[in-house]
């Protein structure tokens, strides 16, 4: 089975991260070309005439799990990567954001949701792609009114025995499952 999250994107690769410092041609201080030097025992790319570094840092993904009613919150992707499948709610934290505001802020805009962040659950590196994704907990706020919105054209709650099989990232699918196992319920 191929990783859905190469789906739906440019060449297999996932299209919202541009990190590949092949891309970058020219200094963005100066526009002198670029090339690789070594700088804090790594080679990077720098520019040629001035002291830019291109420092290939982790984009930052908040994701959060919504409990409801014994069950979780997941949306269905309307953009790319992974159209139609299934994932927790979630996206990149945007500059100068604390992560926990980009936590909440991705749920409301992906099911309308207004939520309170409980905790961090996990931190992780996604295979093959230069992301971080902190996994939080969070409580709602208010009543469950799903109105999906953003890159999300469906949002549903489902119980431990009715998750869909399609379900976007790897990473996700392993939150979900120790999600539920750490609620007690066995994973079909």
């Amino acid at each position: 089975m191929t990783d859905p999250a190469s789906e739906n994107s440019s060449s297999g690769r996932l299209i919202h991260v541009l990190d590949d410092s092949s891309l970058i041609k020219f200094c963005p201080l100066c526009a002198a070309a670029l090339e690789r030097k070594d700088r804090a025992g790594r080679m990077r790319v720098c520019c040629s005439a001035c002291d830019f570094v291109h420092w290939e840092n982790p984009k930052l993904a908040a994701v959060v799990v919504v409990p409801v009613e014994g069950g979780i919150v997941l949306t269905k992707r309307c953009e790319p990567p992974a159209i139609g499948f299934w994932c927790l709610p979630g996206g990149f934290v945007e500059p100068l954001e604390p992560p926990e505001l980009a936590a909440a802020r991705e749920v409301l805009e992906e099911t309308g949701l207004h939520v309170e962040i409980d905790k961090l659950l996990a931190a992780r590196a996604v295979d093959g792609a230069n992301i971080v994704v902190l996994y939080y907990v969070a409580r709602l706020l208010t009543s469950v009114a799903l109105n999906p919105a953003d890159d999300a054209d469906e949002a549903r709650v489902f119980s431990v025995d009715d998750l869909p099989e399609a379900i976007a990232f790897p990473h996700d699918r392993q939150m979900i499952h120790e999600w539920f196992a750490g609620q007690g319920a066995a994973l079909r």
